[in-house]
């Protein structure tokens, strides 16, 4: 019964993680490539890459959920949450480049 639960947990980790680098991948996408250059970070072509390689790896079970690809990508998705994106926002590398709108600042 504990090794069931056990293996419950990791699946359910192992999910976790998956998403975090997927949403991590997406968010980097939408985001211009000049406000990765205009905030000083790491060039988007880097992490599209980094986090789409380890996110891919996570998907076909390549290394398992604490193989060293899967612990990269997750160290990875979290310096992108972390720093990169605030930083991203911070210099305008948001969605939308009118910064208004019907319920936004003017």
């Amino acid at each position: 019964m504990l090794v069931y639960g056990f293996g419950q947990v990791m699946f359910w980790l192992s999910i976790a993680v998956f998403l975090l680098k997927a949403v991590a991948f997406v968010d980097a996408a939408i985001r211009p490539q000049q406000a990765y250059v205009a905030a000083g970070k790491q060039t988007k072509p880097f992490w599209l890459i980094i986090l789409g390689i380890t996110a891919f790896a996570d998907l076909i079970g390549f290394g398992g959920f604490l193989g060293i690809i899967s612990i990269i990508g997750v160290i990875a998705a979290l310096v992108y949450f972390l720093d990169v994106r605030p930083a991203l926002k911070q210099v305008g590398g948001g969605r939308s480049s009118s910064g208004g709108g019907p319920y936004g600042p003017w």
